[in-house]
Order: structure tokens, then sequence, then C-alpha cells
């Protein structure tokens, strides 16, 4: 084996780690914050009324991420229908698609009453305790892929 050939055998080596490390990551994170967003209706721990609060679940890349705060007056329940039964990852998808290694990726609710609620409900610590299970189990899928 040359050493041009070694270089080339541990850059390779090196490059699909980190797209595998990555991918655990961003995987990882998407399954998590999917489960906080898991309404009670559905077996998670989020109190759904109007889904103003899960409708302000933000994620951002190097600072808290920011948004209505304050559900509009006359707000009615079930308002926020596409919010009530199925949560739409799209947004979450578009900020993991910009994530590094080494970034500081930021989730969280910008409806005022969030806090008050994750003290009652702990929609967001639960998971965040389970984070090892999402790694475990996003590492075993891209292992050796």
């Amino acid at each position: 084996m040359t050493k041009q050939t070694l270089s080339a055998d541990i850059a390779d080596f090196v490059q699909k780690s980190d797209a595998r490390m990555l991918a655990v990551v961003r995987n990882s994170v998407r399954d998590m914050v999917e489960d906080m967003q898991v309404p009670t209706a559905k077996g998670g721990r989020m109190r759904v009324d109007t889904g103003f609060l899960r409708a302000t679940g933000r994620a951002a890349i190097g600072s808290m991420p920011s948004g209505p705060n304050q559900k509009p007056a006359g707000a009615q329940t079930g308002q926020y229908t596409g919010h009530l039964d199925t949560y739409d990852g799209t947004a979450l998808n578009a900020v993991l698609l910009n994530l590094k290694l080494g970034d500081t990726f930021f989730w969280g609710w910008t409806a005022a009453y969030a806090p008050v609620r994750e003290i009652y409900d702990g929609f967001m610590d639960i998971p965040i305790q389970n984070w090892q299970n999402y790694v475990n189990v996003n590492s075993e899928r891209y292992r050796g892929k």
C-alpha cells in the first residue's frame, strides 16, 4: 500500500464518519423534537387546546429562536388545526439541513406560557432525558452505511 493510497483511504474514512455522525445528530434531534410535540391525546405530554403552543415550536442554530408569544385575542379551540393532530417538521428540517458538527442547536416554544406548561407537563424534559436512546437508535441505523 502506498502512502498516497493510505492517505486517501484515511481521508475517505474521515469524510464518511463525519457524514454518519452528522446524520445521527440530525435524526436524533428530529426524533426528540417530534416526541416533544406529541399531544396528550396521542400519548404525549403536551396539552393541546388551540394548538398555539405547538405552533410556536421553533428551531435555531447558535441562538434561541424567536416568534409570537401571545395567542391572538379570541383564539378558538382547534384554531391552529394543522398543529392539533399532526406535527409538521418542515421548518425543523430546514434548520437541521444547515446544522454542522460542533454547532449549538436550540429548540423552544415562543408562547409566553410554555415554561409553565413544561413545569406541569414535562413535554420537553422527558425527551431530553431520553437523548441517549435517540442517539443509540440512530447510531445503529447508520452503522456501516
